[in-house]
């Protein structure tokens, strides 16, 4: 008689990681509110990195108002993997979120101060409703987010600028030489009536007029209330606008 000898396939735990933070950015507030902040009460948060987030730093240095982190896991016998996304949101403060390598990932696309402030209490949570949804906008490039903590740091170099939902910031065929900052809301570029992208906070814009003869190549729509500073592009060494057009292109070249 022999016997079989019965194996047993290894089994894997995955382990899958996210954490949000939720911070207010200094131009979220407006009107008499602001005086709060500006009087030294309270006070705005920096934003915080893109890479190599430190939850428990940036606690210390008191960088946020809140944070929460998930963790999930799963033991299977062949491969697995972990995917997060931001499907809920409230208007204020600003949301991030970062995966398990503590890169950012998804950033939430408003800072409605005066609409969380009007409707977010009483039969509501301070964070509204348990289901608000989430506009969602992508995460800018390393260069973007250098190049606007930049600009915005330039006393009387810039002029902000509201716009409603779907209104024309900048109109294809149209001169123009300044370069557009997202502060808050979310912006569509489209050519020739056609879609080719969507922008949220922290995006910079506009570049591709300046370098290519002072015509706007491609239309700028508001699909939400956006608020946007506006500079001069001669403020922006040409070989950084050069960089973001070429990045401008290969996201419109994947949406071709």
């Amino acid at each position: 008689m022999t016997a079989d000898t019965l194996t047993r396939t290894p089994r894997t735990r995955h382990v899958g990681v996210v954490t949000s933070l939720s911070w207010i950015p200094s131009e979220a507030i407006e009107g008499a509110q602001r005086m709060v902040f500006d009087s030294g009460i309270t006070h705005y948060d920096s934003p915080p990195p893109t890479k190599g987030m430190d939850v428990e730093r940036l606690r210390e240095e008191d960088r946020f108002r809140f944070a929460n982190q998930l963790r999930a896991f799963i033991t299977v016998d062949d491969d697995g993997r972990s995917e997060h996304a931001l499907i809920g949101a409230s208007r204020f403060p600003r949301h991030w979120v970062y995966d398990a390598d503590n890169t950012l990932s998804h950033k939430s696309g408003l800072t409605d101060f005066k609409d969380w402030y009007r409707k977010s209490f009483g039969k509501h949570s301070p964070w509204g409703d348990e289901d608000s949804d989430a506009l969602v906008a992508a995460v800018e490039s390393a260069l973007e987010t250098s190049l606007s903590s930049q600009l915005m740091q330039r006393d009387g170099k810039k002029r902000i600028e509201r716009f409603p939902a779907g209104a024309v910031l900048v109109e294809e065929g149209a001169p123009g030489a300044e370069v557009l900052l997202i502060l808050d809301g979310i912006v569509r570029v489209e050519r020739g009536g056609e879609r080719l992208a969507e922008y949220g906070p922290g995006a910079l814009l506009g570049e591709r007029a300046h370098l290519e003869g002072g015509v706007r190549t491609s239309s700028n729509i508001a699909v939400t209330p956006c608020r946007i500073a506006l500079f001069d592009a001669d403020l922006i060494d040409r070989s950084h606008l050069e960089e973001l057009s070429a990045g401008h292109r290969r996201e419109d070249q994947a949406r071709d």
